[in-house]
């Protein structure tokens, strides 16, 4: 593997290279959807977004990601954040979605199934997903599910998730996406080079999908998702420990790392005010 690594070390610098980019536009995203209740700069937001990230971590089901953003936003305005972070993170997991639906018809399982009927699946599937997340009425109708349940003020209502805010959310969560699969499969290049593009798309769109729909807390987290990426290149007739490690690699370079560095702001923290919001949650 090592040997395997050093040939190809300019992919795995590249991989590297890359996670800071990633961030940067998860900032945002982030940022631009947040200002339009509390204006912070970009330093702040990219610290609030790294905390987040190592709270989400230390967390079950990563339920301290939105505690570990407030950091910076006056309490106040924290309540919308909860709305704030939803929308971010559903126009995330939107992306994960399509991608997986548009490889669908591609992937090799239901073979009995015609391509033609795959094919026409996805693409109904993809447009009635773009459709709801575009629909400024399913928006209007998500807070106020939210809002009723949780019963918070109607302050709530004030947030502006129009087609403009949607449209350059999606684009950005696209650009985060796309960062995210270049780095698998230029890791799965570091340790299999014969392995078709087409092929090693599918196969990192497929454990991006799989990982993403399952539940998890941080210790499991890794596990799940190392599991599921040796399981999919094992289908796909490939070794699985390719998957295993390129899933591994990633993970601590775009999370584990970040995380460490997000630590620095966790001296600046008010704990009992966290707590305190927790339980008024």
């Amino acid at each position: 593997m090592w040997q395997q690594l050093n040939a190809h070390l300019y992919f795995f610098l590249l991989v590297f290279a890359l996670m800071p980019l990633n961030w940067l536009v998860e900032t945002f995203k982030w940022r631009n959807l947040v200002k339009q209740f509390s204006i912070i700069s970009f330093r702040l937001s990219l610290l609030s977004v790294l905390f987040g990230l190592s709270m989400s971590l230390l967390t079950p089901y990563r339920l301290g990601e939105l505690a570990g953003r407030l950091i910076h936003i006056s309490k106040k305005q924290r309540i919308k954040v909860l709305y704030v972070n939803t929308f971010s993170s559903f126009s995330q997991l939107l992306l994960t979605v399509l991608a997986a639906v548009v490889v669908f018809p591609f992937y090799p399982i239901f073979m009995s199934i015609s391509f033609g009927l795959k094919l026409t699946f996805s693409i109904i599937t993809a447009i009635l997903l773009l459709y709801l997340f575009f629909s400024s009425h399913f928006i209007k109708r998500i807070i106020l599910f939210i809002n009723q349940r949780l019963r918070f003020g109607q302050e709530v209502d004030q947030l502006n998730f129009n087609t403009a805010k949607r449209g350059s959310t999606f684009l950005l969560s696209f650009m985060r996406y796309l960062i995210f699969l270049i780095q698998f499969v230029l890791l799965v290049y570091v340790f299999e080079t014969t392995i078709p593009l087409k092929t090693a798309i599918i196969a990192c769109v497929a454990v991006f999908f799989v990982a993403s729909v399952v539940p998890s807390a941080w210790i499991s987290d890794l596990p799940i998702r190392s599991s599921v990426a040796f399981i999919v290149f094992e289908h796909l007739g490939y070794s699985g420990v390719i998957g295993l490690f390129s899933s591994l690699i990633l993970w601590c370079i775009n999370l584990l790392l970040p995380a460490f560095l997000g630590l620095t702001e966790a001296r600046k923290v008010d704990w009992l005010a966290l707590k305190k919001l927790r339980h008024a949650e």
